[in-house]
């Protein structure tokens, strides 16, 4: 539950920070962490429960991986020069 709430505090994060594709991906991935969410409950099953934990997290680093590929510093580890 926990990283469900840190996930979804970043996305409203980064839907203020960034402009109208980063908005798409944000909402994309809350919309699907709602669903599996809702979808864990009806079927009220243990190994739903940890793979939307799971899937929240990577989620949340794919977000990260967008949010600080824009800065310098951030690219600057990927780049030989």
């Amino acid at each position: 539950m926990i990283p469900l709430v840190i996930t979804a505090m970043f996305f409203v994060w980064s839907i203020t920070e960034y402009q109208s594709m980063l908005r798409i991906v944000a909402l994309g991935g809350l919309l699907t962490i709602v669903g599996v969410t809702i979808y864990t409950h009806r079927s009220k099953g243990k190994p739903s429960s940890n793979v939307l934990v799971a899937m929240a997290w990577v989620v949340m680093v794919i977000a990260a991986v967008v949010r600080f590929g824009h800065s310098p510093w951030f690219s600057s580890l990927f780049s030989n020069q």
